[in-house]
């Protein structure tokens, strides 16, 4: 019997890793996250950074602007 909850990535990665201790591999796998933003956000918790919030600027700019496109 599985069970199937709403929970964010990121939360699920904090209790694993936090409180189960897996490997990042292992949580790689479980989650189905590249490897390196597992690395990534383990960094950000060693240097007390906040991995919910996201900067400004991050991602894939976009191809064509908005105003383009309609």
């Amino acid at each position: 019997m599985t069970f199937e909850y709403n929970i964010d990535n990121k939360t699920r990665f904090v209790v694993i890793y936090q409180d189960v201790t897996k490997t990042p591999t292992r949580i790689s796998k479980l989650l189905g996250i590249p490897l390196s933003t597992i690395h990534s956000w383990i960094k950000s918790l060693q240097n007390d950074e906040d991995i919910f919030s996201v900067e400004p600027g991050r991602g894939r700019k976009r191809a064509i602007s908005g105003e383009v496109r309609e």
